[in-house]
């Protein structure tokens, strides 16, 4: 018997979106779970910079790519409660029910653990580059709808490849990039999925890596329209392969971006990010970088969709002062979980936005 787990994920990534996970996983991320290309430089977590494998998305910002977003509870991860709600208050983050990282599921210990992992990502992405002005950019967009699907099993702890400087709250402070851990991949089926501007389409494994090959018909910038429901059907291993993927035929809705803003980056005061919730999301990616000379200092928080979020002053202290280059990343998304009764393996599901506010200089 097949176990269908219905939770919601962040993406942890940028760009792409494949991100982050259901707990904290990194959406996006590109970690096994997102496809995104760090275009800060930083590999993917199978340590290889240009197979998307690992993050979810193409980071055009320079996101981490998972930490999977996609990922990214392996971002914020079981961080300690920075901010408790008042007394009789329901903090919606601790009543939250969040599952293991993205490519993990509990043993028989009820440990999390690594597992093979099948993955389909849906983002849909909104770019917004502006100058200095930190809360009435000038508008210039670009956004771009993207899919893929990947197999692989990743020696991730859950966390972004980087220093770790400090936690609070739901949230992660991150320094520099200290390396990936390594990635392998799967056959586990060609996966068909319904609902794109051309479909069906089937994905099919690749001997060369952990993402799938997406028929040539697939656009990588305008893959689905706007408001997009899929049925996706996963073919399954062939008998006496190992590791055995089931078949399943599951319905996924995407998610479309919608408004988000932060209040100034002012490094050791709290800082405000609002959005628009979403009926097809419930849990958020938040991603804080600032960049000078090289030295790089992130924010990443994962919570539930509530509309609204203050990062702790005591973390946005670790970002760097007066940075020249400054980005706000906020990912959104849903993620179906099935894990079979009958095989150690995991597959997700995830639709998801990822929405980016980059300050320029003047000038």
């Amino acid at each position: 018997m097949t176990h269908v787990r219905r939770c919601w994920l962040v993406l942890l990534v940028g760009g792409l979106l494949v991100a982050g996970g259901c707990n904290g996983e990194d959406p996006g991320t590109l970690q096994d779970v997102g496809v995104e290309e760090d275009a800060g430089g930083d590999p993917d977590a199978d340590g290889n910079q240009t197979d998307p494998d690992v993050g979810d998305e193409e980071d055009t910002g320079g996101s981490d790519a998972d930490a999977g977003p996609e990922d990214a509870g392996e971002d914020a991860g079981d961080a300690g409660d920075a901010g408790e709600a008042d007394a009789g208050e329901i903090d919606p983050n601790e009543d939250y029910d969040w599952p293991c990282p993205v490519g993990q599921r509990e043993d028989a210990d009820g440990e999390c653990v690594n597992v093979p992992t099948l993955r389909l990502v849906a983002t849909d992405s909104l770019s917004i580059t502006g100058e200095d002005d930190f809360s009435d950019p000038e508008v210039q967009e670009t956004s771009t709808r993207m899919i893929f699907v990947s197999a692989s099993s990743s020696s991730s702890d859950g966390s972004l490849p980087r220093e770790n400087l400090g936690e609070a709250d739901r949230c992660r402070a991150y320094g520099m990039f200290t390396g990936a851990g390594t990635v392998e991949s799967f056959d586990a089926g060609p996966v068909t999925v319904v609902g794109l501007r051309h479909s069906p389409a089937t994905f099919t494994p690749s001997d060369t890596s952990s993402v799938y090959a997406a028929p040539p018909q697939v656009s990588m910038s305008d893959a689905y329209p706007e408001g997009a429901e899929f049925t996706i059907m996963g073919a399954g291993t062939e008998p006496g392969q190992d590791p055995v993927f089931p078949s399943f035929e599951e319905e996924l809705h995407t998610v479309a971006p919608g408004e988000f803003s932060h209040d100034a980056i002012d490094p050791g005061q709290p800082l405000e990010v609002t959005w628009t919730p979403s009926d097809h999301a419930e849990v958020v990616r938040i991603d804080i970088e600032t960049r000078q000379g090289g030295m790089e200092r992130i924010i990443v928080c994962e919570v539930v969709d509530t509309g609204s979020y203050a990062i702790p002053g005591e973390l946005t202290s670790l970002l760097i002062e007066d940075a020249e280059d400054q980005r706000a990343s906020l990912y959104q998304s849903r993620t179906l979980r099935i894990e079979p009764d009958d095989s150690q393996v995991l597959i997700l599901l995830t639709a998801s936005n990822w929405m980016r506010i980059l300050y320029l200089p003047p000038g």
